[in-house]
């Protein structure tokens, strides 16, 4: 075996085994980083789908993701509504034996309608024997003011109210569940 000789300080040393012989034997991609003709990095969307169960788990990302931004946008359809210029959101609620209802307003152009509005809550009575049901009217002022929150209790308990909402000749009509 012949060896190549290099003077190291002061001792000659000889190396049997030279860097090039050792890159001949080595693989393409060892070869490829020596050289310097560095391979192209996957970029993200080949990284998060580089096997099989890496696809799957971010298509079923995706779907839920998705299914999660339809649902909320179908649940809250019914609970945002507008009414001159006003969007209306509407929730209630159970607190200590009670029902309140929530209501938050929110003036979506600059001539939205400011002044009364009635608001007329009913339990909801599908198909119901009842030739009577307990109403309950309330009279609010709309302000001036971008958004606006109002509150208040009605006596009656149902897991549903509908509500009606007028304002000069316009109405509106929600029916939400009682959380």
């Amino acid at each position: 075996m012949e060896g190549e000789k290099k003077r190291i300080g002061h001792e000659d040393v000889t190396f049997y085994y030279s860097r090039e012989q050792r890159l001949a034997r080595a693989p393409e991609k060892v070869q490829l980083l020596h050289s310097g003709a560095f391979a192209c990095r996957p970029g993200l969307f080949r990284s998060l789908v580089a096997t099989k169960s890496m696809a799957f788990l971010l298509l079923a990302i995706l779907m839920l993701s998705t299914t999660a931004l339809v649902m909320s946008y179908l649940l809250n359809r019914e609970s945002n509504q507008n009414l001159l210029g006003n969007v209306f959101t509407v929730e209630a609620f159970r607190f200590q034996g009670a029902t309140y209802v929530a209501l938050k307003k929110q003036a979506i152009t600059k001539d939205a309608y400011s002044g009364p509005l009635e608001v007329a809550v009913s339990p909801y009575l599908k198909e119901s024997e009842m030739q009577q049901f307990p109403i309950e009217i309330q009279k609010l002022v709309i302000g001036l003011q971008q958004s606006e929150e109002y509150r208040f209790s009605v006596p009656f308990e149902a897991e549903k109210l509908v509500m009606l909402f007028k304002c000069k000749d316009e109405m509106l009509k929600f029916t939400i569940p009682v959380k």
